[in-house]
């Protein structure tokens, strides 16, 4: 069973060593034929948009909470009961084989109940974890059960129940011509991407985005469908200051440069040069006179800008919950220790940033999550504290809405 020990490798280094999926992949899978590194790839992925059934599983069926016997009973399940590539019986004897080294039998008990699972998840999942519906729901849906839990606590009922079902669906994948990278024949290579309005582009293909040459040249870039409603709500500025920040990657910057770098002076400033390698190797290169690109955490902001801004965007760290559909083992990698940090220091920003924000400037907030002690109630303690900012624009995207994306966006006007 040579692509359940690749795959194992695959997933261990994704759970224990904590590296990314496509890193792993990438690292695992070379040398392997076209077929079978698509199984390979196929069989992993159904493995971590699975990942909290699986848990259930091996718990219930087989006390098993350890990581090895857990990838290897859920490798085996995902085989038989979706994919059914390989052959079935004989996945099951490996899966006794592989059991057997850490001391775990399947009797015929677990016998009994494995095939429920395998025959319907639902019911099974209705059977053993029932009665707590934070747990039914994480193995449902594929969600951390922290994040079904602050849905339920942090809104009604209804709302909270869409947004995990939706988070179970793909988003439709959008993207922005980046226009300062766009070389003159980009059209000729157009042809997996359908125009919705302006510089909006939808991608038709049902491979990944990020595969597409002009994604990896710079050209296109993808976004949420949010992002660009966001950006049809920024104010006007003509003969202004504009500036950005954010902290962590950001698809942002193409929206805003074609909307105010013609008519004002721009700066885009950002710690994270690792993750805004377009910006950072592509962009800051062409940059015109009207631009500038700095690398700056956010306390040397003050020694980059002379002039009081018109509008400041801020993107700060989050929690970023809109991965959890385009990465499923982010959801497993967050460490939920560091969201009390993050929210402290969004506070921490706003107040920092307010103070470049000129009088009738504009101080906008974005984030690609619907926690709501990043939303909601960190706009309304940044206003409870600052008397001299109102809020004029505000909305949170949830996933189940017709644009299917997860983001937040409030504008702050200095009076």
């Amino acid at each position: 069973m040579k692509i359940y020990d690749i795959c194992f490798k695959i997933l261990k280094s994704v759970l224990k060593d904590k590296s990314t999926f496509s890193f792993s992949l990438k690292k695992n899978s070379a040398g392997l034929k076209k077929e079978e590194a698509a199984l390979t790839s196929n069989l992993a992925g159904l493995f971590l948009r699975n990942y909290y059934l699986i848990c259930v599983i091996a718990e219930s069926i087989f006390s098993v909470k350890d990581v090895e016997p857990l990838i290897y009973i859920g490798l085996v399940y995902m085989n038989n009961s979706y994919k059914k590539a390989l052959d079935e019986k004989e996945s099951t004897k490996y899966l006794i084989q592989k059991l057997s080294l850490y001391q775990v039998k399947f009797s015929d008990e677990a016998k009994q109940k494995w095939d429920i699972a395998i025959a319907d998840k639902r019911e099974f999942l209705r059977q053993n974890v029932g009665g707590n519906r934070v747990k039914f729901l994480s193995a449902r849906n594929n969600l951390p059960a922290w994040v079904v839990k602050s849905l339920i606590t942090q809104y009604d009922d209804e709302i909270a129940v869409k947004t995990i079902n939706a988070m179970t669906k793909m988003p439709a994948q959008f993207a922005y011509l980046n226009k300062v990278l766009a070389s003159e024949n980009y059209q000729e290579k157009m042809g997996d991407f359908e125009k919705v309005s302006g510089n909006l582009y939808l991608f038709k293909s049902n491979s990944s985005i990020r595969k597409n040459e002009l994604v990896r040249n710079g050209t296109i870039v993808p976004i949420q469908k949010a992002e660009y409603y966001f950006a049809l709500k920024l104010p006007e500025i003509q003969g202004g200051f504009v500036s950005m920040f954010f902290e962590g990657k950001n698809s942002l910057y193409p929206i805003l440069l074609d909307r105010y770098l013609s008519n004002n002076k721009v700066s885009l400033l950002s710690p994270n040069v690792k993750g805004n390698t377009d910006l950072f190797m592509r962009v800051k290169n062409k940059a015109g006179s009207n631009l500038s690109v700095y690398e700056s955490p956010r306390h040397e902001i003050i020694s980059h800008l002379s002039e009081k801004q018109d509008i400041f965007i801020f993107a700060p760290e989050s929690s970023e919950l809109e991965l959890l559909r385009r990465a499923p083992e982010y959801g497993m990698l967050f460490d939920t220790n560091q969201l009390d940090r993050i929210i402290q220091e969004q506070q921490k920003g706003l107040e920092e940033i307010a103070q470049f924000v000129g009088d009738g400037g504009y101080l906008v907030y974005v984030v690609p999550t619907f926690n709501i002690k990043e939303t909601y109630v960190r706009t309304r303690n940044f206003l409870e504290s600052n008397k001299n900012f109102t809020i004029t624009g505000e909305k949170l995207f949830f996933p189940f809405e017709h644009e299917n994306s997860v983001y937040y966006y409030a504008i702050l006007k200095r009076k």
